[in-house]
C-alpha cells in the first residue's frame, strides 16, 4: 500500500502492507497494517466483526495504532482524528467497491 498522510502542517507518504488474518468467514477478520515513511512509522490492527442488522451487514471495528518518529512527536494530539478519518475513508471505499461490483 501507499498512503499519503496530512497531519496538521505535515505531509508524508507511507509505504507498507495490509494483511487479513484470523478470518472467520461471514463473522470477523483482523486487518494488520504496517508502514514506514519520511514522517516515521505506523503499525496497527483492527478487528472487524460483521453482523446482520435490519437486512443489511453491519461492521463493528475495534482498532489500535502505534506510531513513531516525527509524526508522533509533532502530530500526537491530532493523530486520533486523522486515523479515524482514514478508517472511515477505507470503509467508504470498500462499500463503494462492493456496491459497484454487485
Amino acid at each position: 500500500m501507499t498512503v499519503n498522510v496530512k497531519v496538521g502542517p505535515m505531509n508524508g507518504k507511507f509505504q507498507g502492507t495490509i494483511s487479513i488474518v484470523d478470518q472467520e468467514v461471514q463473522n470477523s477478520y483482523r486487518l494488520i497494517a504496517e508502514g514506514n515513511g519520511s514522517l516515521g512509522f505506523a503499525r496497527g490492527s483492527a478487528l472487524v466483526t460483521l453482523s446482520e442488522f435490519s437486512g443489511a451487514t453491519s461492521l463493528l471495528v475495534d482498532g489500535e495504532l502505534e506510531i513513531g518518529g516525527t509524526i508522533a512527536r509533532v502530530g500526537q494530539r491530532m493523530i486520533g482524528n486523522v486515523s479515524k478519518t482514514m478508517m472511515d475513508r477505507f470503509f467508504e471505499c470498500l462499500t463503494q467497491s462492493i456496491v459497484t461490483n454487485s
